[in-house]
């Protein structure tokens, strides 16, 4: 009885590879995969790693943003709010978390001047790793004798170093015959790149206009802090 060919005459049957060969490649593959670690690894331009919790949410993000397609590095928790997330509308620095920067009187015991010349009041050192600024503060007013009493002050931000700074608007209050309370305007501004994690300080001046000594004006902040770029600009920045 002739043989029964395999195939269909005129078609040529693949070469079939045997299932031991493939389950021993599967194997090769899978132990070189679980020799390498992440100490030599790199992302490539416009890669992103990003790391999950076990319920899907978001735990990390490094490089670009598939929501947005922006570079960033995000760090979220379980319940998904943001614990640290730079800046990605100034392009550097921190947008989360905001920083507060701590203000001291510059010379302790002193709160008031009757100086009619400027009078370093408050004072405060920082190193800017978020991209802007923000501060406001309150200067009390208060009449001694003879004309009403009236006050000027402002704030200066600069990096000893570079020479770098930005000075707020004067804050100019009413004229007052007992004791008077004003708020400046929020002093909002966006660093310079350069100027990140570099050593800057913060000082409040104030005088007296008018009235003379003994008239005397006090200081304090409502808020000092590094913010992100989008903040600041709802401030009032440009």
């Amino acid at each position: 009885m002739p043989d029964i060919p395999l195939f269909l005459p005129g078609i040529t049957s693949r070469p079939q590879v045997s299932l031991e060969q493939r389950i021993a490649e599967l194997e090769s593959r899978l132990s070189e995969f679980m020799r390498r670690d992440l100490s030599n690894a790199g992302i490539g331009v416009g890669g992103s790693l990003r790391v999950l919790y076990g319920n899907g949410a978001q735990a990390v993000l490094i490089g670009t943003d598939p929501g947005d397609s922006k570079q960033k590095v995000w760090f979220q928790d379980p319940a998904g709010n943001t614990l640290y997330r730079t800046d990605d509308t100034a392009g550097f620095g921190l947008a989360s978390p905001e920083t507060p920067i701590p203000m001291y009187s510059s010379a302790p015991g002193v709160v008031f001047t009757g100086n009619t010349t400027d009078t370093w009041l408050m004072t405060g050192t920082f190193s800017p790793i978020n991209s802007s600024f923000a501060m406001q503060w309150v200067a009390n007013t208060q009449y001694g004798s003879g004309a009403a009493a009236q006050s000027a002050s402002y704030a200066v931000v600069a990096d000893p170093v570079s020479g770098w700074s930005q000075t707020s608007a004067t804050l100019t209050s009413g004229t007052t015959t007992s004791a008077l309370l004003n708020f400046s305007d929020v002093f909002t501004f966006t660093f310079p790149s350069n100027e990140i994690a570099k050593r800057c300080s913060v000082n409040l001046y104030a005088r007296i206009i008018a009235g003379g000594a003994p008239c005397s004006v006090g200081l304090s902040t409502m808020f000092c802090t590094g913010l992100s770029r989008t903040s600041a600009v709802a401030l009032g920045a440009d």
